[in-house]
């Protein structure tokens, strides 16, 4: 079963989210405000059902210290602000939407925690909050993915990723998160979404649940992997319990002889395969 922001018949690239079905049944959870959600489900005879939901509008409230959430498998940007939900907006993504970014191909979009670095209230696509990325640990996915020989050692990390506007109807950008027109104007009319604010991107390596790991992880648990790592003559830096480069290229070298999300970082699934608690 699907969810779509446009009817999925005849749109190529249309912005889906895939929905477990289970007991003839499927939760949708998380979904954004003010927008037509389209359902198709395909029955095992091949028989297939369509049917639509209007989500009511929401009005965004007066932020006072906002974070952004992106949630690429959900087509999510949800706002927060003092630690609750304040509003969902539907997006569309890059034409690859499960990829996580590791150079530039026109089509993947990170994950990780990121910031704001600029607003532009006149882009190429309407409006734009600039991303920084490529931060620190993108370029040690970017080291790994050429020492593995997943690209081409001249393939450069790529940049320029922005949330701006120009609409949802399928997954049409080089790896932005793109918002409607209306949302955007709505973003920028709250003053405090501005240089500096926040932003957590999930997907297929980093899960929601991996935003406090990912911020600041214990140092006791990074002590055990690197433990673990140089005992497995893949670190040989010092056990400090400082999650820095040396110690993310180790565990992303790790974590490709063990088939783990190559992600250089103590994603949801690495936890699980050292034995870390949440």
């Amino acid at each position: 079963m699907y969810r779509s922001y446009t009817p999925l018949s005849g749109v190529p690239r249309a912005s889906k989210k895939q929905l477990v079905v289970e007991q003839k049944q499927a939760l949708d959870e998380r979904v954004p405000d003010n927008v037509t959600l389209f359902y198709w489900a395909l029955g095992p005879l091949g028989q297939s059902a369509q049917a639509q939901i209007m989500i009511p509008a929401k009005s965004l409230a007066e932020l006072h210290k906002p974070s952004l959430e992106i949630d690429k498998t959900n087509r999510t940007l949800e706002v927060i602000d003092q630690g609750k939900t304040v509003k969902r907006y539907p997006v569309a993504l890059g034409q690859n939407p499960v990829n996580r970014k590791d150079c530039q191909d026109m089509a993947s979009t990170p994950e990780g925690w990121y910031k704001v670095y600029n607003t532009q209230p006149n882009a190429t696509y309407y409006k734009a909050l600039d991303i920084d990325y490529p931060r620190p640990i993108d370029e040690v996915r970017h080291r790994l993915a050429i020492e593995s020989e997943r690209i081409e050692s001249d393939r450069p990390i790529g940049g320029e990723i922005q949330i701006h506007g120009w609409g949802i109807g399928a997954d049409w950008t080089a790896g932005c998160i793109a918002l409607r027109n209306d949302d955007m104007d709505e973003l920028f009319a709250d003053p405090s979404i501005r240089a500096g604010t926040p932003v957590f991107i999930a997907g297929s390596q980093v899960a929601i649940q991996d935003k406090e790991w990912l911020a600041s992880p214990p140092a006791d648990s990074v002590r055990q992997v690197q433990k673990r790592l140089r005992e497995k003559g893949f670190y040989q830096g010092a056990i400090d319990g400082e999650f820095g480069s040396g110690t993310a290229l180790a565990l992303g070298r790790y974590q490709l002889g063990q088939n783990l999300p190559s992600s250089c970082q103590l994603d949801s699934t690495t936890r699980r395969h050292f034995g870390l608690a949440d």
